[in-house]
């Protein structure tokens, strides 16, 4: 994704946890592109005070939410249709935050937290929430897809435009996600059921989004990755 609006694309990344601050906190970096098509080395984001981005800057109840602080799994799009990026980012836990986006790659400092029509916080059936966000349904906004260390992929509906008419499409309308649903389940002994990433495409280009789904597996007493492709029937 092109992070800072100049017409190259970036490498965004989370990460577990960095020394040198007073708490545990994952930083969110940037590889930007460069002309030549190599990228810079890694920055850590900042906000829009100047601070580094992160989802706590002082845990005011460190048990519930030292694991929001860490390991930040970061995705980039424009979440509240402004056209401007924002941050839809997991963590530990399992919940997410969005950090809204004030264009050319700056955010604003404090995140708020994402939660469901109904209020309820939006959280993944374990923890490290891998967020994904794509208009799965093709019904015209942006739905959420997470897996979690359980290995299920987790598909939250965003019902922001049942009901709406034409005159609504192409409006900046906000997300009202459904709680998460089953999209894939686990399969321990076939399939993905740990450290698990996603990303979604329509990889064998039939019109219908897939699931590409990474993990760490162990064969013969030896720790891999591997990829399982999921086509959408």
């Amino acid at each position: 994704m092109d992070v800072d609006a100049d017409g190259r694309p970036d490498i965004l990344s989370g990460c577990y946890s960095v020394s040198g601050h007073e708490v545990m906190v994952g930083l969110f970096h940037v590889l930007r592109g460069q002309e030549d098509g190599s990228f810079a080395a890694a920055e850590a984001l900042t906000g829009t005070d100047g601070e580094l981005l992160m989802v706590h800057h002082e845990l005011t109840d460190r048990a519930q939410q030292l694991t929001e602080n860490i390991c930040t799994r970061p995705f980039a799009v424009d979440w509240d249709g402004d056209a401007d990026l924002d941050l839809v980012v997991g963590n530990f836990k399992g919940t997410f935050f969005v950090f809204s986006g004030e264009g050319a790659g700056s955010f604003l400092p404090r995140p708020t937290a994402l939660t469901s029509a109904d209020g309820a916080v939006m959280r993944t059936a374990g923890a490290h929430s891998d967020p994904f966000v794509v208009d799965w349904d093709g019904d015209g906004d942006l739905d959420l897809l997470a897996t979690s260390h359980t290995g299920e992929i987790q598909w939250a509906e965003n019902q922001a435009l049942d009901g709406a008419d034409d005159a609504d499409l192409g409006k900046a309308i906000p997300a009202q996600l459904a709680a998460f649903q089953t999209l894939i389940a686990p399969t321990p002994a076939a399939g993905p059921a740990g450290s698990t990433r996603i990303h979604v495409e329509d990889v064998n280009g039939d019109g219908k989004l897939d699931v590409l789904v990474g993990d760490t597996v162990t064969i013969d007493g030896t720790s891999t990755g591997q990829v399982w492709l999921y086509l959408q029937k």
